[in-house]
């Protein structure tokens, strides 16, 4: 949980994203652990994410995770940036749909939140039970 910084050189590109994927198993079982964090979670996570998008901007689970850490913070209006730029990345991610849907319920745009959870669910017909949740929730705010 200490904070640590070091300044890794560049690498090609799928040396760099090895790199994030590597760097992400060890952080998920960093988290898994008893270890105390040592700060705020969503202050933990975004800036050695956002340094990795600075690196390499086409990584799309990036782009995900810093939404995710974003929404954590309660920064909506971001969370909702970084999910757009997965999904102009990967469009048909269910998962990145969902959670855009999540979030525009959040910031009170419930009609499009609706739309977007629908998407999801019709991309994957076997999604996560969640769906049904974030699309009750939706609805009940709109």
């Amino acid at each position: 949980g200490e904070e640590a910084w070091r300044d890794a050189p560049p690498l090609p590109w799928n040396r760099e994203a090895e790199r994030f994927f590597q760097t992400l198993a060890a952080f998920d079982a960093y988290l898994a652990s008893t270890q105390p964090l040592g700060c705020p979670l969503e202050r933990l996570i975004q800036g050695p994410i956002a340094d990795a998008l600075t690196r390499e901007p086409t990584l799309v689970d990036g782009w995900f995770r810093l939404g995710q850490a974003r929404l954590a913070a309660g920064e909506l209006d971001a969370a909702s940036g970084s999910f757009r730029r997965a999904l102009s990345l990967n469009p048909n991610d269910d998962l990145i749909v969902v959670q855009q849907g999540e979030v525009l319920t959040w910031l009170g745009q419930s009609e499009e939140g609706i739309e977007w959870i629908r998407k999801a669910m019709r991309l994957n017909p076997y999604h996560p039970e969640r769906f049904w949740f974030h699309l009750a929730r939706a609805q009940f705010v709109a």
